[in-house]
């Protein structure tokens, strides 16, 4: 959490007036963490009661992506089953699917990716994480086993520095 951070990065938010709770929980960090907290900031530069770096006022590009609403989405709930939605209305204006945004992206880019429609793309997407093609189904989340992988190799590795 926000408590062992040693970096947070906020773009376009200004948290004393938007999440004041969360603001304090930030500078509480600042003021008592062992660690040397850097926060970034993107958007205004304003005072956040405890240091920042502005890294710049907007963003230099604005990519026009559709709403969960306007697009096709495969995601994983809060009880790590796959569910899809299909779009129910079109994206206004401009607006795009992400995959459409990333793929001309892509090609523009001289990389294209290898799908045209939502369906090539789900079909790439169950070759990386085949759960994901497992409607409804539970998955079992192993986040806090991998965490504690991770953190084991991390004090492994500083204990290999000291010696």
């Amino acid at each position: 959490g926000i408590e062992d951070a040693d970096l947070i990065l906020m773009i376009g938010a200004n948290p004393r007036f938007e999440a004041p709770i969360l603001n304090a929980r930030i500078r509480k960090t600042w003021r008592t963490s062992p660690v040397d907290l850097k926060v970034g900031v993107v958007g205004a530069d304003t005072d956040m009661t405890y240091p920042t770096t502005h890294l710049g006022d907007s963003a230099d590009v604005v990519l026009p992506g559709a709403a969960n609403t306007e697009k096709s989405v495969t995601y994983v709930n809060t009880e790590g089953r796959a569910q899809r939605t299909t779009k129910a209305v079109n994206p206004p204006g401009t607006a795009r699917e992400d995959w459409k945004i990333v793929r001309a992206l892509s090609e523009i880019a001289d990389n294209k990716l290898p799908y045209d429609d939502v369906y090539a793309l789900r079909t790439g997407m169950g070759r990386v994480a085949p759960h994901l093609l497992k409607d409804g189904e539970r998955e079992e989340a192993n986040f806090f086993s991998e965490a504690a992988k991770l953190k084991q190799m991390g004090e492994t590795h500083s204990v290999s520095e000291t010696s």
